[in-house]
Order: C-alpha cells, then sequence, then structure tokens
C-alpha cells in the first residue's frame, strides 16, 4: 500500500492531493512552497502510509526546492513533463485543485510522462 500525491507548485504556495490505492482522495491542501510545508505534507501523508509516493507538475523553477525537500524526506518523487502530461490529462475545466487530483490519479496508474531531473 502507499500513498499518492500530485502536487501543482506555484511561486508562494502549492496545491496537493493525497489518493490512496483505491483512488479515493483523502486529503486535499495547499501548503506554503518551502521546507517547511513539503516536510509538513510529508508527516500528514506518513500518517496515512509509510510509503510515499509523489509527483510535482512543474512552474518555472519554483519547482527545485519542493523536489528537493521531498527526497531529502525519502520519498519517491517524479518531476512531470508537463507538456506531456497535458496531454495524458486535458481537462476543460483547470483549477489547481484538480491539477494536484489529476497528478495522483496519474502517480497511481503509473501513467506520469517523467522530465529528467539531474543531480
Amino acid at each position: 500500500m502507499a500513498v499518492y500525491v500530485g502536487i501543482d507548485v506555484h511561486k508562494k504556495y502549492c496545491q496537493a492531493a493525497l489518493m490512496n490505492d483505491n483512488g479515493r482522495v483523502l486529503q486535499e491542501l495547499r501548503f506554503d512552497n518551502n521546507s517547511e510545508g513539503a516536510t509538513s505534507l510529508v508527516t500528514l501523508a506518513r500518517t496515512v502510509d509509510s510509503h510515499v509516493k509523489a509527483v510535482v507538475e512543474p512552474s518555472a523553477n519554483f519547482w527545485i526546492r519542493i523536489y528537493d525537500q521531498l527526497e531529502n524526506e525519502g520519498v519517491e518523487v517524479k518531476l512531470s513533463n508537463p507538456l506531456r502530461t497535458k496531454a495524458i490529462a486535458e481537462a476543460r475545466i483547470k483549477t489547481d485543485r484538480i491539477d494536484a487530483k489529476t497528478l495522483a490519479y496519474l502517480l497511481r496508474s503509473d501513467l506520469v510522462a517523467e522530465s529528467y531531473v539531474p543531480t
């Protein structure tokens, strides 16, 4: 079992959706785009299950600190390729909450189009 976390990143905040193995959204939340915000997200996710997987949708270079902090916390994290992900998950209505849920669903289904992240 795992917790799947979809994260839509913005300059000052991120929107996240936590989903279980059955595709049920467990929690939706907004958190600050900083290390403390990412740590609180991981802490929350680990109350459900210790195995946390996350996907981050980048926005400019605002995704870097969230991605790095998730990795430091031991989360299996992927960076979605926004151009290729949009081709899979086009939606007529786009909001941060819908994007986060869609990312979590794609991660759970192993359909994330990943971008390369250098070390």
